[in-house]
């Protein structure tokens, strides 16, 4: 690979951490020629200025590199541990706060509205919680906001218990107005600096994010999540 495409793949690790050897020298070939066609670029050269002087070229390379691939209910125990914790530990404690969850990677919105679906069948109410999904791919965010759904978003056997929380027309799945309303979209980028007094969460998912991130990277992100979970509460990490 030449010295072109190293210059990208390091450009990417200090931007949104991505791991030089996460990432096949294939996926990011293909990636980079598509954007570089699209820029109408000759040069591999000169595509790696525009990436280092256009934050919106920079944004449109990581769209073709991220794709996020996941499911409502994918890991169904931690489902299963966040309706545990609020039966045997946050309505217990007697809290008048509004229980924040952050779910970080959202990617295309399954996790995040997963999340709302387990809390709705919990004996807490909807003015009670609030699911917050990021990501930093805005095309993922623009389909999570819609809610719209094919079969392939439908992997796990025990999916017949939230029928009730989808508008079914042929093969889409529309997630119901009730759902949609306790969830909320941003793009944002662990790696970036964030407020010191940014509102703490109460659980924070953040799987399969790790493992693409470089050593530095990880510190940092791990850092990041400490400040942003309040304390005494808990993560949901897979690698």
């Amino acid at each position: 690979m030449n010295q072109d495409y190293q210059g990208i793949k390091k450009l990417l690790a200090q931007k949104i951490g991505l791991g030089p050897d996460k990432i096949g020298q294939r996926q990011l070939v293909r990636a980079v020629n598509i954007r570089q066609q699209a820029c109408g670029l000759k040069k591999i050269s000169d595509y790696l200025k525009r990436l280092q002087s256009s934050a919106y070229e920079f944004q449109e390379l990581v769209e073709e590199i991220v794709i996020g691939e996941t499911w409502f209910f994918r890991h169904r125990e931690a489902f299963s541990l966040l309706h545990h914790y609020v039966k045997t530990q946050w309505l217990p404690s007697g809290s008048q706060e509004t229980l924040r969850i952050l779910s970080v990677p959202c990617s295309t919105g399954e996790e995040p509205y997963s999340i709302a679906m387990t809390l709705l069948n919990s004996p807490l109410t909807s003015r009670q919680f609030m699911v917050e999904g990021m990501d930093i791919s805005q095309e993922a965010l623009t389909i999570a906001k819609k809610g719209v759904y094919g079969k392939n978003s439908f992997r796990s056997h025990d999916q017949v218990d939230y029928r009730h929380f989808f508008e079914v027309e042929e093969n889409r799945y529309q997630v119901s107005p009730s759902i949609r309303r306790q969830v909320k979209f941003s793009a944002k980028n662990l790696l970036s600096a964030w407020p010191p007094n940014y509102p703490p969460y109460h659980v924070i998912f953040c799987r399969h994010l790790l493992i693409y991130l470089d050593e530095a990277s990880r510190d940092r992100v791990l850092k990041t999540l400490d400040n942003l979970l309040s304390e005494g509460d808990y993560y949901s990490l897979v690698p």
